[in-house]
Order: C-alpha cells, then structure tokens, then sequence
C-alpha cells in the first residue's frame, strides 16, 4: 500500500469533520461557569418549589429584567431546581444560588415561571 489515493468527497468530509471537532472542543474548554452569588431566603412554598431570595447578588444575574428593587432589598422568585438531598429552606437562611432566564414562560408572561434558581442552603 504504498501509494493510496481516496476521492476529494472523501477528503473534503474529513477536513470539516476535523474543524467541527476543533471548532466544538473549543466551545466546551472554554465555556463560562454560571456567576455564583449568595442571598437571604425570603421564602420557600415546598408544593410548587418556588424559592423567594433577596439581596445585592440578585442585580447582576441572568434574570435581572425580574428582580424587583435594588441594592440588598432587592428580590428575586423562581422555581427552585433543588439536589435530591436538599433541605427545605427556612427563611432567614443564606443561599448559594445562580439562576438562569428562560426564553419563553409558560404562562406567556414573566414572572416566577420562567426563573430558574439552582443551589442549595450554605452551612
């Protein structure tokens, strides 16, 4: 086998198949952690998972257009995406938290539906 030639569709498809791959490597190594704050549990309804938080840390996340007031009144409600093992939240307590905004609430408008939240109670 000294001398093998393959047809150019061939190479063609290794070639993007290669830059594909270079292309989705560098998306994954370089993708940002989501910003971690920490803020005071407002309140916890456990039936439908929605967490209440407030604090400064709230200003600045992803779901900034649906936080209500500013500085450390500032508040924020969505639906807790809890760990199997988690507690319940008392009000009071601090939590580790980052959120995420969905696109599209379900009900057609934003509000608590369409926030969120991911963390869990500091120690």
């Amino acid at each position: 086998m000294a001398n093998v030639n393959m047809p150019k569709p061939v190479v063609w498809l290794g070639a993007v198949l290669c830059v594909a791959g270079g292309y989705l490597l560098g998306v994954v190594v370089t993708a940002e952690d989501p910003e971690v704050g920490t803020a005071e549990v407002v309140s916890f309804t456990p039936s439908s998972s929605e967490l209440c938080l407030r604090g400064e840390a709230l200003v600045g996340t992803e779901a900034a257009d649906d936080v209500e007031g500013d500085g450390e009144d500032a508040e924020l409600c969505g639906q807790w995406m809890r760990p199997p093992d988690a507690q319940d939240p008392a009000e009071g307590t601090t939590f580790r938290f980052w959120v995420q905004a969905t696109d599209d609430p379900p009900s057609g408008e934003r509000g608590a539906a369409n926030v969120l939240i991911y963390g869990d109670v500091v120690d």
